[in-house]
């Protein structure tokens, strides 16, 4: 396996935080409620590759392309990739 570069690393640390925060604001502002009221379910900070989410999930909206690979590759959900905004849009419908 090829190790990352000390930029990629520091990236990547970068899009998990964010990704966390993202999170914590939507739970604040309650709408991580709303989303899972209306039968959605969260995968927030995990990797598609070790989480165990295959049988949890039909289908999943994904914001990372290394998501919608392995969330289809690995977990054989259907898959549709987006901005954040759009997974939320999509949660919410």
């Amino acid at each position: 396996m090829e190790r990352k570069s000390e930029a990629e690393t520091q990236a990547l640390d970068a899009q998990r935080k964010a990704q966390v925060e993202a999170k914590k604001i939507a739970d604040e502002a309650g709408y991580s409620k709303l989303i899972e009221d209306a039968g959605a379910k969260f995968a927030a900070d995990t990797c598609c590759v070790v989480a165990p989410i295959k049988g949890r999930f039909k289908g999943m909206m994904v914001d990372s392309a290394k998501a919608c690979y392995y969330g289809r590759a690995r977990n054989k959900f259907k898959v549709k990739i987006g901005t954040v905004e759009e997974c939320v849009e999509e949660a919410i419908k």
